[in-house]
């Protein structure tokens, strides 16, 4: 990714003025249309920078949170509303920043998140989910067939490569290694999946003359759902591939929990 040093500012100028016109019209109300710092979110969205594929999305996002924003602040009917449009505007922004400051690699050995830091982002993102609507997936890549370390430092950071930067990766020893996706369905997680798998395909066949591909399951979590039970699931499901298939990629089946409960007393 290329330099985006003037962009880095405008987003920290915007992030700036935003916080502090929000705090301002807390404390003294007044017009809060007027007093928008407009002229700072049209500097960063209209950047060069932003027209580039790889903030495209991010500029889209961005955009509507500010549709959002600009249409609370100039009804103040719902206080409530209101609060949330800003919020949601402002871990867009954030959002973006952490994009551009994306690392280029991670070491797969000492970088990787526990299960316990899985479990505090699960949370966070089925609230966005229940607050907002916010879709996000889960993606469990099984490496248990890759025995050269190697090739499995090199499988690792093809999947790294492709994440956006507040994406996040997990290890779950005995299982394989987790991908939280953020605001991203079931069809974004899939493209995420098969350009990891095309460029580690090229790289394997090119530097060992073999493709060694992965196995991996994809989750949409839905509202009410428990970690450790999605956990069981998707390892269970990604189980049931052919280990001798490579490159294969399972959805996950998303059951409610009432949906869950009801199949267990059918059983019993």
């Amino acid at each position: 990714m290329s330099d985006f040093h003037r962009l880095k500012n405008l987003v920290v100028r915007c992030l700036s003025d935003y916080s502090i016109w929000a705090m301002r019209v807390s404390v003294e109300g007044g017009d809060v249309e007027k007093s928008m710092p407009t002229k700072t979110y049209q500097r960063l969205i209209n950047a060069p920078d932003m027209r580039s594929s790889e903030l495209l999305t991010s500029g889209e996002n961005i955009s509507r949170a500010y549709t959002r924003l600009f249409s609370e602040a100039s009804g103040q009917d719902n206080k409530t509303a209101f609060v949330e449009a800003f919020e949601v505007f402002i871990s867009e922004v954030a959002a973006l920043y952490s994009l551009i400051e994306k690392p280029s690699k991670v070491d797969a050995e000492s970088e990787l998140k526990s299960f316990e830091e899985l479990q505090k982002d699960f949370d966070r993102e089925m609230e966005r989910l229940r607050r907002h609507g916010s879709e996000f997936s889960l993606t469990l890549i099984s490496m248990e067939g890759i025995k050269e370390k190697e090739i499995y430092e090199e499988l690792f950071n093809c999947l790294v490569s492709n994440m956006r930067a507040f994406d996040e990766v997990y290890s779950l020893p005995g299982k394989g290694v987790m991908f939280s996706l953020k605001q991203t369905d079931r069809n974004g997680a899939l493209k995420f999946i098969k350009r990891s798998q095309n460029s580690f395909d090229k790289i394997s066949q090119q530097k060992y003359g073999k493709v060694a591909g992965f196995n991996s399951i994809i989750a949409t979590p839905i509202p009410g759902e428990k970690l450790g039970d999605l956990v069981n699931d998707m390892t269970n499901d990604l189980k049931k591939c052919d280990q001798e298939e490579v490159n294969e990629i399972v959805f996950r089946k998303e059951i409610s929990p009432l949906q869950k409960y009801l199949q267990s007393e059918e059983g019993n």
